[in-house]
């Protein structure tokens, strides 16, 4: 029997005040190319006359390029980082180099690294063409769980992720399915957020003003929270970290570079079924020493899978053109003009 459900899920809590940050300006990076250099063998490219999608077969199933074509890689992978402890150079070498990933969860429940066999072994190819890849990982001893994950780019210009979990033990199991994408700290993401929505700030090392509050890299604009974590209020003398946890009006990020816009949705599943200590929404941040980047994190709900049971989660994801100002109020005045991409009531 399989259980299909989609995350996300929307929660009230006790609202965290949070310190409202002045907008920077994004700055230009060098371009990357979607198609991420590599090995063809184990490199699948998914490509149409509007998106272009590298995912590597050969280290978690996990995607390394989004973009248009001939354009920038939108997402932030490095198969290029070194592991100290290994000195290897390709995504094996850490479960945080890819640039959309799919974890476990709850946090609680295994210690770092997540699931190697889930993250940093090959995937086996199911299917195969030139819009749509169908893979699948070994049957991971740590958690009993084997995954199969579905990229398709379509004529509508949307990519769709499947992820699916089952249980491979003849144990039930418990676990949620855990979608992480990373993008550079000069993006800046965006989640339609209702003032009385909640929010939650997790562990961090982020400087404190003079009057001891927080200096979060966090603000609401016009109904929409966004991200300041490349402001120079955050000081880059050392590696600093922190998370947020959000309940959001609506189960998405819009995320604007120098000259594109990307969304990522799912949707909703009861509050009921999330795991205690994570919300629909996490956006953790980490700054300095080389390590700067977003991860923007959903959900699904946390299952108890019986043997032979499954759970799937279902991502939508868009990618336009954007030729606007890198001004907050700006892009929120675009994201509110633009159809698809309102705030909640």
């Amino acid at each position: 029997m399989t259980i299909r459900m989609s995350a996300i899920v929307i929660r009230f809590h006790a609202i965290v005040a949070v310190a409202l940050l002045a907008g920077c300006t994004s700055v230009r990076r060098p371009a990357v190319p979607a198609t991420m250099p590599g090995d063809p063998r184990t490199n699948v490219v998914l490509s149409n006359d509007h998106v272009v999608l590298t995912v590597r077969t050969d280290s978690g199933g996990s995607v390394v390029g989004f973009g248009m074509p001939g354009q920038e890689n939108v997402l932030l992978a490095r198969p290029d980082k070194v592991d100290p402890k290994t000195g290897t150079t390709d995504l094996t070498a850490t479960s945080a180099s890819a640039g959309f990933s799919v974890w476990l969860g709850p946090q609680s429940k295994w210690n770092w690294p997540p699931d190697k066999e889930l993250n940093e072994t090959p995937y086996t190819v199911l299917e195969q063409s030139a819009t749509r890849v169908t893979l699948q990982s070994p049957a991971s001893k740590a958690s009993g769980i084997r995954l199969v994950k579905i990229y398709e780019v379509t004529d509508a210009g949307t990519v769709e992720v499947h992820v699916t979990a089952t249980n491979v033990t003849e144990s039930d199991v418990s676990w949620d399915l855990w979608t992480l994408g990373r993008f550079n700290l000069d993006a800046r993401p965006y989640v339609p957020m209702k003032l009385s929505s909640n929010m939650r700030i997790g562990g961090t090392t982020w400087r404190r003003d003079r009057d001891g509050s927080l200096l979060q890299p966090v603000r609401w604009i016009d109904g929409y929270v966004t991200f300041d974590a490349a402001s120079p209020l955050i000081s880059a003398d050392k590696k600093r970290y922190g998370k947020v946890f959000l309940w959001p009006a609506e189960c998405r990020y819009v995320v604007f570079g120098h000259n594109w816009v990307m969304t990522r949705t799912m949707n909703r599943t009861p509050d009921t079924e999330l795991a205690p200590e994570h919300s629909p929404a996490e956006v953790y941040f980490m700054k300095g020493e080389g390590d700067d980047f977003y991860e923007l994190e959903f959900h699904g709900p946390y299952r108890t899978l019986k043997p032979g049971e499954s759970m799937t989660v279902h991502e939508q994801w868009t990618l336009r053109p954007y030729g606007g100002s890198s001004d907050p109020a700006a892009q929120v005045r675009f994201l509110k003009a633009t159809a698809g991409v309102t705030p909640a009531r």
